[in-house]
């Protein structure tokens, strides 16, 4: 059975291989991305913990036993056209392993119910435009395209 909680620091060494699995994972579609080591992770979760401090976010994993099998982190941001606040779901990773036994669809729940909980109206997530599965996924979930961010190397 899988568990989903909040974060422990002890979750700390398997959410940063968790995070070196998503950037490999993604590193098919995006090449550029950075390579996926233990310094990679290290920074970047100390840049989604910082945000999730001072966002009023959250980090969920799902554990089964002292395994843990997937992580998401989100916090609210706004967006000043809209005047509006909303959460925004900025990791979401589940072991190849563990795939396809509804633990992301699990994570996802447990950031809507917290994001209704500070009384937010909408969440968003994002996801690579050649990542196909997992937009597919995402949109299985509820979730709509709302716009497209382009880009361009120089």
């Amino acid at each position: 059975m899988v568990e989903i909680r909040k974060y422990a620091d002890t979750d700390l060494e398997q959410v940063k291989k968790l995070l070196i699995e998503l950037q490999n994972y993604e590193r098919q579609f995006d090449g550029g991305r950075a390579e996926a080591t233990e310094e990679f992770a290290t920074w970047y979760l100390s840049h989604i913990f910082d945000n999730v401090a001072t966002q009023q976010g959250v980090v969920f994993v799902a554990a089964q036993g002292d395994m843990i099998c997937g992580f998401t982190a989100g916090y609210v941001q706004e967006e000043l056209e809209r005047r509006e606040q909303f959460f925004y779901i900025s990791e979401l990773v589940v072991t190849s392993a563990s795939r396809g036994q509804g633990i992301g669809s699990n994570l996802i729940r447990a950031m809507e119910n917290f994001a209704r909980s500070k009384g937010l109206k909408s969440i968003r997530i994002g996801v690579l435009a050649a990542s196909l599965q997992v937009h597919a996924l995402y949109k299985k979930l509820g979730f709509q395209d709302y716009a497209i961010e382009l880009m361009k190397s120089l």
